[in-house]
């Protein structure tokens, strides 16, 4: 259902006429995304993610709340979708988070996230 959200967003985009409120409908599918993003189930989540990548990808308040389940659903996650989760995990962290001074490359901080979500995790991520 993740993705039909997705579909029927670009499709609203393209097809829209002046008589629907776009913000109105992304607003309402977004009211569903978050529901979907509460799912603890792997394939469910990763769907999640991904939609939100294609609806809404710099607004991080609607995945601050599920980081830490997210950090540790990933390895269970296909290779195609912990790609996009990174990258999506890449940006949130670079907007939430502070580059820690004394740090020569500003990519530090989130390569030490990302291997202590490794570390958290039980299984190997299988994109490294």
């Amino acid at each position: 259902s993740a993705t039909a959200l997705a579909k029927l967003y670009s499709m609203i985009q393209h097809y829209a006429s002046d008589e629907v409120d776009i913000n109105e409908i992304k607003y309402q599918l977004i009211m569903i995304l978050e529901g979907l993003l509460k799912d603890t189930v792997p394939m469910v989540l990763g769907s999640a993610l991904l939609a939100y990548n294609a609806i809404c990808p710099s607004e991080y308040q609607y995945i601050h709340t599920h980081y830490k389940k997210i950090c540790h659903l990933v390895c269970d996650m296909n290779e195609w979708t912990q790609a996009v989760i990174l990258e999506v995990l890449t940006r949130y962290c670079r907007y939430m988070f502070n580059n820690p001074k004394g740090a020569a490359n500003p990519n530090s901080r989130i390569l030490i996230l990302i291997l202590r979500m490794r570390c958290y995790t039980r299984r190997r991520i299988s994109i490294f």
